[in-house]
C-alpha cells in the first residue's frame, strides 16, 4: 500500500472536493516531516499535475521571528483538514503556562501517556506549520524566534520532534533554527553555509507548501533512554483506494545541552512507511 498523488484526470470534475484534497494531502503528508535540509540541500516538492499542487518555485522572505512582547492569540484558523490551529500574536509562538504534572519513569504511562495540549494554543501556526505547545511537557520559552524548554520525558521528546521536523523544513535558511534544533555535523554546517550563500535556501518556504505541514494525528515512542528517544509520528493521508492511511515517520531526538535536538538521519531521509490503523502503541495527542 502506498499513498498516491492526485491528478485532474483521476479525480474528475464531479469528485467531492474533500476527496480530491485528501488524496493530494496523502502525498504531501508522506513528505511533510522529512528533514529536507538537514544535510544542506533543499528538496523540491514539485510532485503533482494538479494546479493546486504546491511547488517550491516561489520561496518567500521570512517574517520576523525574533522575540516579541506580544502575547496571546489572534482569531483561530483551520488547517487543510478543517482542524483548529491558533495564530499566536508573537509569530515565533506562545509558550503556555505549565500546569500539568510531568510524568516520571515510575508512572505506568511513562511511555504511553500523551502530553496535555489545550484547545486554545495546543497547536499553533509558526512559520506556516502547525506545531504543538503543551501545558505539561513544554516548550516553556521562545528565544531568538525558536521554541525551547521541552521536558526531559518521552512526551517532551515527541513534542520537540514535531516542532523540529516542521521548523527545519519551514525555515530552511535559518541558521538559528538549524543551530538550536539539530545536532549539526561540521560537514552539514559547511554545506548549509554554501547553499545559503548560493541562494538555494530560502528563509521560509511559501504558504502553498507550509499549509500542508499539519498536526500529526498520533505519535509512538519506539525506544527511550535518558540521552535519546526514537519517536514515530503518524501523519494523515489516504491510500490508493481512498481509505484512511497514515505516513509513519521515525525521528531520532537526542538530549543535548539540556534540551531535545533532532539527530540527522543517514542520507537526510528518515525511515517512513504507510499504516492503515492507529493501533499498536500509537498515542493520540
Amino acid at each position: 500500500m502506498k499513498l498516491r498523488e492526485t491528478t485532474s484526470s483521476d479525480t474528475g470534475h464531479d469528485a467531492p472536493q474533500d476527496q480530491q484534497r485528501g488524496k493530494q494531502i496523502g502525498l504531501i503528508a508522506a513528505l511533510a516531516v522529512v528533514a529536507l535540509v538537514i544535510v544542506g540541500g533543499v528538496a523540491a516538492l514539485n510532485v503533482g499535475h494538479d494546479n493546486a499542487t504546491p511547488t517550491t518555485n516561489a520561496p518567500v522572505s521570512a517574517p520576523s521571528h525574533g522575540d516579541s512582547t506580544a502575547t496571546g492569540f489572534d482569531v483561530p484558523a483551520t488547517d487543510v483538514f478543517g482542524r483548529r490551529v491558533d495564530t499566536p500574536r508573537n509569530t515565533a509562538g506562545q509558550p503556555l503556562t505549565q500546569t500539568g504534572r510531568g510524568r516520571t519513569s515510575t508512572d505506568p504511562d511513562w511511555l504511553t501517556g500523551a502530553p496535555v495540549l489545550p484547545t486554545q494554543g495546543g497547536w499553533q501556526r509558526v512559520a506556516g506549520a502547525s506545531v504543538p505547545f503543551s501545558t505539561s511537557d513544554g516548550p516553556t520559552r521562545v528565544a531568538d524566534g525558536v521554541a525551547a524548554g521541552w521536558a526531559h520525558t518521552p512526551q517532551g521528546a515527541a513534542l520537540a520532534a514535531v516542532y523540529a521536523g516542521y521548523q527545519v523544513n519551514a525555515r530552511p535558511g535559518s541558521r538559528t533554527v538549524r543551530e538550536r534544533l539539530i545536532i549539526n555535523p561540521a560537514k552539514g554546517l559547511r554545506e548549509f553555509e554554501s547553499n545559503k550563500a548560493a541562494g538555494r535556501l530560502p528563509d521560509q518556504l511559501p504558504e502553498n507548501l507550509t499549509r500542508y505541514f499539519v498536526a500529526p494525528d498520533a505519535f509512538r515512542i519506539d525506544s527511550y533512554a535518558e540521552d535519546m528517544a526514537v519517536v514515530a509520528i503518524a501523519t494523515r493521508g489516504v491510500d490508493n483506494n481512498g481509505a484512511p492511511a497514515w505516513t509513519a515517520t521515525q525521528i531520532v531526538m537526542v538530549w543535548d545541552g539540556g534540551d531535545w535536538r533532532l539527530q540527522p538521519p543517514p542520507g537526510a531521509t528518515p525511515p517512513q512507511h504507510v499504516i492503515s490503523t492507529l493501533t499498536g502503541g500509537w498515542i493520540k495527542w
